[in-house]
């Protein structure tokens, strides 16, 4: 899909949500950056985001993008 199209993030969160259940949460972290870039991003990629920091021990960076998920939701 990311090959596909490119410029929509929704290929760079699935790689993400791939990446983080093969446990390579770095990975993940990276697509899931990638595809906030794109303004048409759902706010379920921070709570992605989140979950692979946590899976990393960060929990400074996992609560800061729970809150900006939370904060996009509304």
């Amino acid at each position: 899909l990311v090959r596909q199209v490119p410029n929509r993030s929704v290929g760079y969160q699935q790689v993400g949500l791939a990446k983080l259940w093969l446990g390579e949460p770095q990975e993940a972290i990276e697509s899931f950056q990638r595809a906030m870039e794109f303004d048409a991003h759902p706010p379920r990629v921070y709570f992605y985001l989140g979950l692979a920091h946590q899976q990393l021990g960060r929990e400074k960076l996992r609560d800061a993008a729970f809150e900006k998920a939370e904060a996009e939701y509304k």
